[in-house]
């Protein structure tokens, strides 16, 4: 099945409104009242939490642009200035979770907020995120899969034969996480519990469709992607059995004294 979406939504001669940035825009928007909306319900200071949309909106795309530059220096150290041309594309999503963290992590302190339950007001919008901009991949034709005998194998613009839609098996995927986040925070144990279960799932599944990624291999079976997915799930599975014996140790020691 042929798919050739025209990725320009607004042709105004020199200036060209793209579907992808369109997107990206609106998955920012919506991941901003979504963030405030949940914080609130933790507990978070809703002024504070606004005052880290800038600087983490900025974390979100520098860091995405350094990601995908060191996994291409070798091309990037050849052609320095295209760094910098961040509008010919070229994110990659551990370099944007990876700086968005650090940043994250050093504000909310300084804001006086507390860091996990901010981590859990933003789940919701890691699956936002990847809905929208996956959906932009798939307008711009980018980040298919292999070639695929499925019947719903697509012919991407510059192929010839049909590929894996990567993109929307990840907006598939995506699209169950947000429902069980959703579900999760009404079950919500402790501070972080819904913010690491996210990056468990999200890090398992992109581990399992980079299978499909026709990219080049690190090591015999594993990408550098699926590696730095496997990181990433491994260590949230720690943190997230820290947190829980954390929580449980501190719920002991509040009825023990409670009988004092």
């Amino acid at each position: 099945m042929p798919v050739n979406i025209d990725p320009v939504l607004i042709d105004l001669g020199p200036l060209s409104i793209r579907w992808y940035g369109v997107l990206v825009t609106a998955a920012l928007l919506i991941s901003m009242f979504v963030t405030e909306y949940y914080a609130k319900k933790l507990g978070q200071d809703p002024d504070k939490v606004a005052d880290l949309y800038v600087p983490m909106i900025l974390a979100i795309i520098i860091g995405a642009r350094l990601g995908h530059v060191v996994t291409n220096w070798e091309y990037y150290s050849q052609n320095p200035l295209d760094i910098f041309r961040i509008y010919k594309g070229g994110l990659a999503s551990h370099g944007a979770f990876i700086l968005t963290v650090i940043v994250g992590v050093f504000l909310s302190r300084r804001k006086g907020l507390d860091t996990w339950s901010l981590a859990d007001a933003i789940a919701p919008c890691i699956a936002i995120g990847h809905i929208f901009v996956r959906l932009g991949n798939f307008i711009n034709g980018e980040l298919y899969g292999s070639s695929t005998n499925l019947p719903w194998g697509i012919v991407f613009p510059g192929t010839y034969t049909p590929r894996h839609p990567l993109q929307l098996y990840e907006i598939i995927t995506s699209v169950i996480l947000l429902g069980l986040i959703i579900g999760l925070f009404h079950r919500r144990r402790f501070p972080g519990q819904v913010f690491l279960l996210t990056m468990i799932y999200v890090s398992v599944v992109r581990a399992l469709l980079d299978i499909l990624r026709p990219e080049f291999r690190v090591t015999q079976y594993l990408s550098l992607g699926q590696i730095a997915s496997i990181t990433t799930a491994v260590v949230a599975l720690i943190l997230l059995i820290f947190q829980k014996r954390k929580h449980r140790l501190r719920s002991n020691l509040g009825k023990e004294a409670d009988h004092v």
